[in-house]
């Protein structure tokens, strides 16, 4: 399903089966390997192969069209949308683990055309993905106050069982089920990316408690992200990844000597 791949399987169906012309189609990474590609691309391609090849290619090419037809009406309905006229209510600007957060009047809510740039610069989002993000919570986060309620109404905040002073796993509710979805998906493609906070956190929490739990805690992260990012109106700002060493400067000296003296 790659650009190279899919140039080469266009170009077996037209008849252009010759090994250096299909190689020489190859982009990015892949034109170190064209000699390999040349030999792995020598072979014969008769009518009946061509068609059958063609076949499954059709229907993938149906929904990539009808894809870019819904991409390109969803663009247009958002950039045709503006916030509705609101009463200014306090917005948390930062909230501390331990109490109330303090507040601080909100401004203006941002524009969809306005807010998807600016959430396309957080790792892992695209622009479909900031485009479903507004879709479902809007841009005036007034309404939610506080990330932490913004997180429980998606339903990506840590859940609570607690009796009896004693505290025992709790399971997230379902929440905006199409947010939550979406959220988990960008999760993933955040984790894949290299030296930043989210993929250094997935791998903390999922060592720890699973990979699944560690995904959730990464939604969750992008979507209080998303919350600060329209109530400032900046751009993400990556922590990076040495971020938690940098927190527990003392005790990642500590740990790493031992394990130097082992």
């Amino acid at each position: 399903m790659g650009v190279s791949s899919r140039a080469i399987l266009a170009a077996l169906v037209d008849g252009r089966a010759e090994p250096a012309t299909m190689a020489e189609l190859a982009r990015g990474r892949l034109r170190s390997k064209i000699p390999l590609l040349e030999r792995a691309l020598s072979g014969l391609v008769r009518d009946h192969q061509q068609q059958l090849l063609a076949m499954p290619l059709a229907p993938i090419d149906f929904l990539d069209d009808q894809m870019a037809t819904l991409n390109t009406t969803m663009a247009e309905r958002l950039s045709a949308l503006t916030p509705p006229e609101t009463v200014p209510v306090p917005v948390a600007a930062d909230e501390p683990a331990g109490g109330r957060a303090p507040h601080v009047a909100a401004a203006a809510p941002l524009t969809f055309d306005q807010a998807i740039p600016l959430l396309d610069t957080m790792p892992g989002v695209d622009r479909r993905g900031a485009e479903m993000i507004v879709a479902e919570i809007g841009t005036d986060m007034s309404r939610f106050g506080t990330a932490a309620r913004l997180a429980a109404w998606a339903g990506v905040a840590p859940g609570t069982d607690a009796s009896a002073g004693k505290r025992r796993s709790g399971t997230t509710r379902k929440g905006n089920r199409a947010l939550r979805t979406g959220l988990v998906q960008l999760a993933h493609s955040a984790t894949h990316t290299k030296e930043t906070y989210l993929a250094t956190l997935f791998r903390r929490l999922a060592a720890r408690r699973g990979k699944q739990r560690a995904m959730i805690a990464v939604a969750h992260s992008i979507l209080v992200s998303v919350f600060y990012i329209l109530v400032r109106h900046e751009p993400y700002r990556e922590l990076g990844a040495t971020h938690f060493d940098r927190l527990r400067q003392s005790q990642s000296v500590e740990r790493l000597t031992r394990r130097l003296e082992q």
